[in-house]
């Protein structure tokens, strides 16, 4: 069961030569927390949604609020577009921050390498938060 996991963030930056920054013991609604504050909203994931969708006019675009926006994006597209805010492909921090590391434990209580992008929930759970966000839009 996902929703009784914790999950454990890792990555350096490159403030005084190479800081470790860790988040332990988080929920999956806390993974996408750390995923949406390193987001901007207009510039990242409407392209996202817009590229992906060819059948989407620039006029039907401009007409979608935040919301609906959000309700248009595909599964695959908020994966794709999570995928990028964790995993950029920075394995060293040169560029302000390196690529974040997931971990979990296991039945013997080993940490386990894991992305949470791929858990069942994390789709929704995006959503839900960005919905809650931009409700009063």
């Amino acid at each position: 069961m996902t929703m009784n996991k914790l999950y454990h963030l890792f990555n350096v930056s490159s403030y005084k030569g190479g800081e470790l920054h860790s988040r332990t013991n988080l929920t999956l609604e806390d993974v996408v927390d750390e995923i949406l504050n390193f987001c901007q909203w207009d510039d990242d994931f409407a392209e996202y949604v817009y590229d992906s969708n060819e059948s989407l006019t620039d006029e039907a675009f401009e007409k979608l609020s935040h919301c609906e926006l959000i309700d248009y994006a595909s599964d695959e597209v908020i994966e794709d577009f999570a995928e990028n805010i964790l995993y950029p492909g920075k394995i060293y921090a040169y560029d302000m921050y390196s690529d974040y590391e997931c971990y979990t434990t296991n039945e013997e209580g080993k940490l386990v390498g894991i992305n949470p992008i791929k858990e069942p929930e994390f789709c929704n759970i995006l959503r839900k938060k960005w919905k809650e966000y931009y409700k009063d839009e």
